[in-house]
């Protein structure tokens, strides 16, 4: 077997609150390099960790992820548990200080126990294309994640699904940081790493995948705050997607690049990493 690099990348999360699962959607692992320092961060959408629709008692302590075991056996995987927050209540997590609607990316950062001895597939700045407005509209984009109910449980790998820009990034603001793209908003998908084809320089018979940003779904209709994972509880796949449509946010590169840069990763350690529970 020969798997996309970028599909490796990817893993799925379930959030968890007092050991019962209340939704599953999806993450990829990327590396942030400062000097000569390297800091691995699970990259997700903000709203699995905090849905602004719920009170505390829908609030997940746990995040649910897997590692592969091997870079030869493909279907061993390493389930990991880590805490969402300390003993004090202040979360493991980064994210922007705003609403859960403004800002749907969130950082967790993974330290050296959780990941020794795992066969690590990740992104970083040099996997990246950052140039989104050099795309035509309607330009395909691929949406890599664990849309449920689409993945087997002993081939524990992602699905593609490919939608376009539905933007014209050309005329986006420079300080827009996601994009609007018509991928069917699929429960799960939420967190999935977002892919584009560029072409090599092998040839114009070849493409180079590059990572371009976190798919973060949309929020139901006249509920900026609810969205596909949350309703999947309640409602099959099928009538998720109807009731949500076909079109979702991708974050771009750029605000993960620059969300990890605002980490003090010492103190994250000091403060949060020595006081979870």
């Amino acid at each position: 077997m020969n798997p996309d690099p970028l599909t490796m990348t990817a893993t799925p999360v379930t959030a968890v609150r007092s050991g019962r699962p209340l939704w599953q959607g999806s993450g990829f692992y990327y590396v942030h390099q400062r000097g000569s320092a390297r800091f691995l961060f699970l990259v997700t959408a903000r709203h699995l960790l905090y849905p602004g629709h719920n009170d505390d008692s829908e609030k997940p302590d746990e995040l649910l992820f897997q590692f592969h075991d091997s870079h030869d056996a493909i279907g061993s995987v390493r389930a990991i548990r880590a805490a969402l927050y300390t003993r004090d209540g202040a979360p493991a997590w980064i994210s922007r200080e705003c609403g859960p609607a403004d800002f749907n990316v969130a950082l967790l950062p993974i330290p050296g126990s959780l990941c020794e001895g795992v066969a690590l597939y990740c992104v970083d700045r040099s996997t990246a294309d950052p140039a989104i407005a050099s795309l035509e509209p309607g330009g395909a984009v691929h949406v890599v994640g664990f849309a449920q109910g689409l993945h087997e449980p002993d081939m524990p790998l992602p699905v593609w699904q490919t939608g376009h820009l539905a933007n014209d990034p050309g005329a986006l603001p420079d300080a827009r940081a996601s994009y609007l793209v018509n991928v069917g908003t699929h429960p799960g998908m939420a967190g999935a790493i977002s892919v584009i084809d560029r072409p090599s320089a092998a040839g114009e018979n070849h493409r180079a995948r590059r990572f371009v940003g976190m798919y973060a779904g949309a929020a139901v209709p006249g509920q900026h705050d609810v969205y596909p994972e949350h309703l999947s509880r309640h409602l099959s796949p099928t009538a998720v997607t109807h009731e949500c449509g076909f079109w979702g946010h991708v974050w771009r590169a750029e605000a993960i690049f620059d969300l990890a840069d605002s980490v003090d990763i010492e103190a994250w350690q000091r403060d949060v990493l020595a006081n979870l529970p």
